[in-house]
């Protein structure tokens, strides 16, 4: 029997229902599989997935072809059942007539988008991907704007509103070079064209609507710079419908919450950037000037360290961000310049308290022995804590009291 004959959804894309026999049934680390001489399941293949279903009322959980045929591999939880199947079993199979049908508007989808972007502005498809929620073509061979997958997405919908018939045929090689395929077989023999009348003849063994009118409509939901070319991901049919109804709702809901209507939506947002935007330099400008202030107060207290290094070591207490750690040391910095330029260096070691956490911070300026990550790590190594960086900034925490830590908190030299 040829690939033809067992592969019975080459011929009957709806087929949904067969009756066939068993022919060999095999155990290995996946599971038990079941080969059948003749079925409508499809496996995994041209990037397509496979179908799930029912043999003898036992689910079907992958699909898989291979040398040997098409393989069905059963549900684990059912597989004492299959102990009575031999050679000559027969079996009644149903197909998942949901996930086949949106299977098939998907792929014949690709196709129709593919051809679009090929005739248009002759990119070319390099690879397909469908998933379980969306799909995705990787263009090549052109630049693609949002301007040209707009036009492209376009012309693909009219292909679909004309709802001109999608056949497919097997045909022998010879015949092969009189067609202007979009890409050249994968096989030398069994070889199946899918013709979309007048837009295109395209080498494919996937399983595909009767018309592109069943494929309802594609809808583009991203789209990507990969290397070389651009990714299109997109929906068809039921699954562009729910995607569609999804943003409808989406900016009714955010159009309800900012009090504007729904084509208002985007200005709404972007005021809304700005005012954030405006509040964030404003909140930074005010952060700035606290730092300031600490840091004269903080200044005030530094103590020499035997190397003749200006010191500051001291708690924020609370911190509204860890990042204020860092932006009162370096005004505790430019503050000990100004009161000690003598000093070979300055070093201002600050610890705050943020997310259950301690924090410590070490910033250190000028040429001498004193070194940051050194200190940090000697810290807190005694508190359990964790850290690094280097000579000049180091930064870490631990699970402990800010008091605990500053009691710990010693400055060190290189060699320590």
């Amino acid at each position: 029997m040829g690939l033809r004959e067992q592969r019975l959804y080459y011929e009957d894309s709806y087929l949904h229902q067969f009756v066939s026999v068993v022919e060999e049934v095999r155990t290995d680390d996946a599971g038990t599989w079941v080969r059948l001489r003749q079925t409508a399941f499809y496996p995994t293949s041209g990037g397509q997935p496979y179908d799930t279903g029912t043999l003898g009322g036992l689910s079907v959980v992958q699909v898989e072809a291979d040398g040997e045929g098409v393989w069905h591999r059963m549900d684990p939880a059912q597989t004492d059942t299959l102990s009575g199947w031999t050679r000559g079993t027969p079996v009644s199979g149903e197909i998942d007539w949901a996930r086949r049908f949106d299977l098939m508007q998907q792929h014949c989808g690709q196709h129709i988008l593919s051809a679009c972007f090929e005739q248009l502005y002759g990119a070319h498809t390099s690879s397909f991907h469908l998933g379980d929620e969306a799909a995705s073509i990787d263009l090549s061979g052109a630049e693609l704007g949002p301007e040209e997958v707009e036009a492209g997405l376009l012309a693909a919908n009219r292909w679909i509103w004309r709802d001109v018939p999608v056949r497919a045929r097997f045909v022998t090689a010879e015949e092969v070079g009189r067609l202007h395929l979009r890409k050249a077989p994968s096989v030398a023999e069994d070889i199946r064209i899918v013709t979309i009348e007048g837009l295109e003849d395209n080498a494919c063994g996937g399983t595909h609507p009767s018309s592109t009118g069943q494929v309802g409509q594609i809808l583009v939901t991203r789209t990507e710079r990969m290397r070389g070319g651009l990714r299109v991901t997109f929906v068809c049919g039921a699954r562009a419908l729910s995607a569609a109804s999804a943003y409808v709702d989406l900016a009714r809901n955010l159009g309800a919450a900012l009090s504007v209507g729904t084509t208002e939506v985007v200005d709404a947002v972007a005021s809304l950037l700005e005012q954030v935007k405006a509040a964030t330099r404003r909140e930074q400008a005010l952060r700035a000037e606290l730092a300031d202030k600490a840091a004269a107060e903080l200044a005030a207290g530094a103590t020499l360290h035997p190397s003749g290094a200006a010191v500051v070591s001291a708690s924020l207490g609370d911190l509204a961000e860890v990042a204020d750690l860092k932006r009162t040391a370096l005004a505790v910095l430019a503050r000990l310049a100004e009161r000690v330029p003598e000093a070979p260096q300055r070093a201002a070691a600050l610890v705050g308290q943020f997310g259950g956490r301690t924090h410590l911070l070490v910033q250190v300026e000028g040429d001498g022995p004193l070194a940051a990550n050194r200190w940090v790590q000697a810290a807190l190594a005694a508190v359990d804590g964790k850290g690094g960086g280097n000579a000049k900034a180091a930064q870490g925490s631990a699970p402990v009291e800010p008091s605990r830590l500053l009691a710990v908190l010693r400055p060190v030299t290189r060699e320590g």
